[in-house]
């Protein structure tokens, strides 16, 4: 099987929870400047839990598909508090216990 990669991806060696991005210096540069432009471009309101949120809106993933771990788009909140409470519910959502501190 042959596989062809033209995007930064991210790998997990022994868990995921020790993620990295791999890529060529070049497609490490073209991630950093389609997070700049996913900042900037248009956005859709959603909300996790009970906090409200924005999230870019893209046509393609921002790393390499067909992965464990694939980002696919960028949610932003207002400020870190709201970072926590996103983690949190996710982590909740997942039956995990909250990590941050809200």
């Amino acid at each position: 099987m042959s596989f062809k990669s033209d995007k930064a991806a991210i790998c997990w060696d022994m868990d995921p929870s020790e993620a990295f991005l791999v890529g060529t210096k070049e497609e490490l540069k073209k991630l950093a400047e389609d997070i700049l432009l996913a900042l900037e471009s248009d956005t859709i309101d959603g909300t996790i839990g009970d906090t409200q949120l924005k999230f870019s809106s893209s046509d393609s993933s921002l790393t390499e598909n067909g992965l464990d771990i694939v980002v696919n788009n960028l949610a932003i909140v207002k400020d870190n508090k709201d970072t926590s409470r996103v983690i949190n519910c996710l982590r909740e959502l997942n039956g995990m216990s909250p990590l941050a501190d809200e």
